[in-house]
C-alpha cells in the first residue's frame, strides 16, 4: 500500500529544530526538549470522525517516537493519507519517530490523529484538552478547533 512509502517520505522531510527556551501555554508544551504546538482540528458534528493535526518538535539528541494520544478518555488512531485505485484511504500507524533535532507536522493528506465518532459536536473557538504519548513523556496540550472547512491552524489571537 502506498501509504507504507509516504509516512517515511514524511520523516526523511523533517526539518530541523531551532532551540527556543521553555514555554507553556494553551498551544505550546515543551517537556526535557519535547516541544508540541499548533494542535488543531475543524469543528465536527458528534458521531463523526474527526482529525487532529500538530507539530512536535524533537530538541534532543535521540530518536522521540509518537506511539499515542487520547482526549475526553477517548483513545486516538495515528493515521497516514495513502491513494489506491479506489480513490483516498487512511491507514492505521503503530507508530512515527521524529529524529534528533528535528520537526514534523501531522497535517490533511499527510498524518493525523483520528478520533472515532466523537461524543461531543467540536465547536469553532473551543478548545480541548489532547495528552500525548512521546517517548515514555505524556504532554498536555490544547486542540483548537477551527473553521469546519479550516485546512490549518489559526494563529488569530497568539504568536509563538
Amino acid at each position: 500500500m502506498l501509504v507504507a512509502l509516504l509516512v517515511p517520505a514524511l520523516v526523511a522531510c523533517a526539518v530541523p529544530v531551532v532551540a527556543r527556551s521553555q514555554e507553556q501555554s494553551p498551544h505550546v508544551t515543551m517537556i526535557e526538549g519535547l516541544r508540541v504546538l499548533h494542535a488543531w482540528s475543524a469543528a465536527t458534528e458528534a458521531g463523526s470522525d474527526a482529525l487532529i493535526y500538530l507539530e512536535i518538535e524533537n530538541a534532543t539528541a535521540t530518536v522521540t517516537t509518537l506511539t499515542g494520544a487520547r482526549t475526553m478518555g477517548a483513545e486516538l488512531e495515528l493515521v497516514g493519507w495513502g491513494y489506491t485505485s479506489a480513490g483516498e484511504t487512511l491507514a492505521v500507524l503503530a507508530q512515527i519517530s521524529v529524529p534528533p533535532g528535528r520537526s514534523i507536522r501531522l497535517e490533511p493528506k499527510g498524518l493525523a490523529l483520528k478520533w472515532a465518532d466523537i461524543p461531543i459536536d467540536l465547536v469553532e473557538g473551543t478548545h480541548l484538552e489532547l495528552e500525548i504519548d512521546l517517548s515514555g513523556h505524556r504532554l498536555k496540550t490544547g486542540i483548537e478547533i477551527g473553521a469546519s472547512d479550516a485546512t490549518a491552524h489559526s494563529h488569530g489571537g497568539h504568536d509563538h
